[in-house]
C-alpha cells in the first residue's frame, strides 16, 4: 500500500476547497472551467454582479453596459448560465438577442461547457442527454437537446434561445436574459425597428414571467432610445442595477467600483488606448456610442457644445431686428404618444447675430397647435411663419390662411434628410453667430436635444431650428459666414 505524503494531502484539500469556491462564486467557477482564462479586473467587477445576481433573491434586475469584445456574452449567455444550472438544474432560462444565428452560439457553447470534465467536477448532477446512455436513463429520449435548446436529463431545468420576434409560446422562464437585442447602427436608429423590440421586449419577452423571475439585459449602447434608454424611462417600477464600463474612464465617472484614472483603457492588455483613440478618430459618433455607452454625447455629434453662444435673456431688446421667423414642426397625430409640437421664433439682429428668442414644446392637438401659433404669432409679429408642409402641416396651413388672413405664412418641403439639414447650418454655429438665452426654463431641454441628435428619441425641436436657420441662410442675414 503507497503512503500518502503531506504534500498529497494539501493537493487534495486544495482541490475541494477550488471545488467548492467554483460552486459559489462565478469567477472561481470561471477559474475553475475556463483554461487559460484572462481575468481582468473588469471581470472581477462584472462576477460579482453576476454571482449577485444569481444567488440573492432581491436582485433580480440587472443591466450591462459594455464595449465589443470584453467578455460580456462570454460571461452572461455561456458561463452564468451553466453556472446557475449547475445550482439549481430545475431552472429554465431563456435567451434572446437580434436573431437566432447570433443567440443559438451561446447555447452550443453553453452545452460543451456542461459536458466537460471540468464543470462535471463542480457541478456533477447537471447532465445532458447526449452525456448518459439508454440504460442509465430510461426516459432520456424524453430530453431535448439541439442548437436553440437543451434540457437537463431528469430535472426540469432548460436553456432555450430566440432571436427577437421569434415565439416563446410554452416557454415559462425563471432567468431571461436579452443580449444585444440590436445588430447594428442601422438597427438602432431605426424608429420602426427599435419599435419592434420594444413591443416584443414587453408582449412576448415580459409575458413569459412570473414574480420570481429575474431579468438581464446585456448590451452596447447604440442609440438614446434603444432598449435599455426605454426600459430605464419607462413608467414601471421594476428598480433595475446598472453596470456601466467604458472602454476609456471619463473625468465624471463617479463608479465606486472603476478604480481607474481618467484616460485609461478598460482592458490595455487586449484593447489599449492607441487602438482605442484611432477608433473615435475614425468616427466619433459609433465610438462613443458603442466603447463608452454614452449614445448621446457630452460635447455632440453633430451640434457642438463649445459652439453654443448665450445672452442674457432682455439682450435682444436693444439690438434692431432685421429679420424674424416663427418655425414650425407639427406632430404627425392628435394623440398624446405621438410627436411633440415646436414652435419657435428667431431673429436676425443688427449686430450680426441669430438669436433664439422664445419656444413651445408641448404634445398638443390640432385645434390647440392653431391656438398656440396665432399666440406666438400676434405676440412676436414675425415677418415669415415657416411651417412644415407635411404631417398636419397643409391642414395647419389652410386653418391659419383663413384665421389670420396673413400673408406671411410660408410652406416648407424639405428635400434633403434630417442629418443633413443640420449639417447645413453647422457653419453659423461654427463661426459663433448662433446665440440662446442663457437663463430660459427651456434652454437645458433644448441644448440636450441639440447634442443628441441623432441619437435621440425626440429631434422636433432641431427639426424646427433647422428650419429657420436654413430660411435664414437662404435670405443670406449673415454675409460673414456665406
Amino acid at each position: 500500500m503507497l503512503a500518502i505524503k503531506p504534500s498529497d494531502y494539501e493537493l487534495i484539500n486544495s482541490e475541494l476547497i477550488d471545488k467548492e469556491l467554483a460552486r459559489r462564486n462565478l469567477l472561481d467557477f470561471n477559474k475553475y472551467t475556463f483554461h487559460n482564462y484572462e481575468c481582468n479586473w473588469h471581470h472581477e467587477v462584472l462576477c460579482e454582479k453576476l454571482t449577485k445576481f444569481a444567488v440573492d433573491p432581491k436582485c433580480n434586475r440587472l443591466i450591462v453596459e459594455m464595449p465589443p469584445q470584453h467578455g460580456k456574452s462570454e460571461h452572461i449567455s455561456v458561463r452564468l448560465v451553466c453556472f446557475l444550472l449547475g445550482i439549481d438544474p430545475d431552472l429554465k432560462i431563456i435567451n434572446t438577442g437580434y436573431n437566432l444565428d447570433h443567440i443559438k452560439k451561446y447555447n452550443v457553447q453553453s452545452q460543451r461547457l456542461i459536458t466537460s470534465p471540468e464543470y462535471q467536477a463542480v457541478f456533477p448532477n447537471t447532465k445532458l442527454r447526449s452525456m448518459v446512455d439508454k440504460d442509465t436513463f430510461k426516459n432520456k429520449g424524453k430530453f431535448v437537446e439541439n442548437q436553440n435548446i437543451f434540457e437537463i436529463i431528469e430535472r426540469k431545468g432548460s436553456y432555450k434561445c430566440v432571436g427577437v420576434g421569434g415565439a416563446l409560446t410554452g416557454s415559462p422562464a425563471d432567468i431571461a436574459i436579452v443580449d444585444d437585442p440590436f445588430k447594428d447602427y442601422e438597427e438602432a436608429r431605426s424608429q420602426n425597428r427599435r419599435d419592434l423590440v420594444w413591443n416584443w421586449y414587453n408582449s412576448v419577452f415580459c409575458s413569459r414571467l412570473h414574480s420570481k423571475s429575474k431579468i438581464i439585459i446585456v448590451q452596447t449602447r447604440w442609440h438614446e432610445d434603444d432598449l435599455i434608454g426605454r426600459v430605464l424611462n419607462s413608467n414601471s417600477t421594476e428598480k433595475w442595477d446598472v453596470l456601466t464600463l467604458r472602454a476609456i474612464k471619463e473625468e465624471k465617472d463617479d463608479f465606486a467600483y472603476d478604480k481607474r484614472k481618467t484616460g485609461q483603457a478598460l482592458w490595455p492588455n487586449r484593447f489599449d488606448l492607441e487602438l482605442l483613440n484611432n477608433a473615435r478618430l475614425r468616427d466619433n459618433k459609433t465610438f462613443v456610442s458603442l466603447y463608452q455607452q454614452k449614445p448621446a454625447p457630452d460635447d455632440g455629434t453633430i451640434f457642438k457644445k463649445d459652439t453654443f453662444q448665450f445672452y442674457p435673456v432682455a439682450w435682444d431688446k436693444q439690438f434692431k431686428v432685421t429679420m424674424s421667423c416663427l418655425s414650425v414642426d407639427a406632430a404627425f397625430k392628435d394623440l398624446n404618444t405621438s410627436d411633440y409640437v415646436v414652435i419657435q421664433y428667431w431673429v436676425a439682429t443688427s449686430c450680426d447675430k441669430i438669436i433664439k428668442i422664445d419656444t413651445c414644446k408641448q404634445k398638443l392637438s390640432f385645434t390647440k397647435t392653431i391656438e398656440k401659433i396665432k399666440e406666438f404669432n400676434t405676440k412676436y409679429k414675425p415677418k415669415a411663419l415657416l411651417i412644415e408642409d407635411k404631417a398636419n402641416g397643409p391642414a395647419i396651413i389652410d386653418s391659419l390662411k383663413t384665421n389670420l388672413r396673413s400673408t406671411n405664412i410660408i410652406p416648407i418641403n424639405p428635400k434633403a434628410s434630417k442629418e443633413s439639414r443640420a449639417w447645413s447650418v453647422t457653419p453659423m454655429f461654427d463661426a459663433r453667430k448662433i446665440y440662446f438665452p442663457k437663463n430660459a426654463p427651456w434652454i437645458d431641454d433644448f441644448t440636450n436635444e441639440l447634442l443628441s441628435f441623432p441619437n435621440a428619441k425626440h429631434d422636433d425641436q432641431v427639426d424646427a431650428s433647422t428650419q429657420a436657420l436654413n430660411y435664414l441662410k437662404s435670405k443670406k442675414i449673415l454675409e460673414i459666414v456665406y
